[in-house]
Parts: structure tokens; sequence; C-alpha cells
């Protein structure tokens, strides 16, 4: 198990078309690359089931997802596949991305779901939500929880 980007560098790694994980994979062939190392061979997929079946085949190493997407795969893989969090990919761009809600502007169900969250996540529910379905690596701090928060674009 790799346990830097760095040990990523030379091997096949999969991701699903137009996802901001193309960025993250991009991002860390430039730290190879700026080490000395071989690329990132990047497979690109048109969705995260096509490249998890090449990952089964062994037609890649790993397959850089978000970790929920890639959490529900190991979980129904019986063993096979197994997700891992690289701490120091986390600040490559898209790495930490952050989804939301989307609502109809002046509806005032933005405010109303922001405070939603912030009760559950003040009164722990939130946490527990995470915990029941393995998704510790996908939960954001309170703070984030914020009416158009999201200064993130998609690049690619």
């Amino acid at each position: 198990m790799p346990t830097t980007g760095l040990e990523l560098c030379g091997r096949k790694v999969g991701v699903e078309k137009g996802a901001g994980t193309q960025n993250v994979v991009a991002a860390l062939t430039e730290k190879c690359t700026a080490a000395g190392k071989q690329a990132v061979g990047e497979q690109v997929f048109t969705d995260l089931s096509s490249a998890a079946l090449a990952l089964q085949s062994k037609r890649l190493d790993a397959v850089a997802a978000p970790s929920a997407s890639n959490t529900a795969a190991s979980e129904n893989s019986n063993g096979r596949f197994k997700t891992i969090e690289i701490k120091d990919m986390r600040s490559l761009p898209a790495a930490t991305a952050v989804y939301g809600f989307e609502s109809k502007k002046g509806s005032g169900l933005a405010a109303v779901l922001a405070d939603a969250l912030r009760k559950l996540h003040d009164d722990g529910t939130y946490q527990k939500l995470f915990d029941t379905w393995a998704l510790s690596l996908s939960t954001v701090d309170k703070a984030q929880i914020a009416v158009n928060g999201s200064k993130q674009h998609q690049s690619k």
C-alpha cells in the first residue's frame, strides 16, 4: 500500500473522465517528474465502475476517486479493494473537493439546508451518519457549511 503520493509515480491509476481527481493525478504527475520519477500512468474511464473492473482485473494499480466512491467500491468488493488516505495528496488541486446542494436562487432553501446540517453537526448526528457508512474521509468541518461557500472550480 502506498503511503505517499510519490509511491504512485510510474503506476497505472484510473480516474473518471471529467472528475476533479483528474486534476489530482495531473498535479501528482508534476510532483513525480519534478522528483525525477516516472509520471503517473493516468487511465481515464467513462465511469468509476469501469475503473473498478480494470483494478479488479489488474489492469490498474489504483483508482483515484472521491473517498465516498472508493469506500463504497471497497466495501462491496469482498475484500479485493481497500480505500486508503494518502495524506500528502490532500494538498493537491481538487483533492479536498467539497460537494454541496443546489437550490433555486431566492427560494430560501439553501439557508435552511445549511442550518440543518450545522444542527446535525452540533448534536453529533452528522459524524454518526458518516461513521455508520464508513465515510469518515468525506466529512467537512462545521465552518465549511455555508451558502455559496465553495470557491472551487473544475479546470479539466
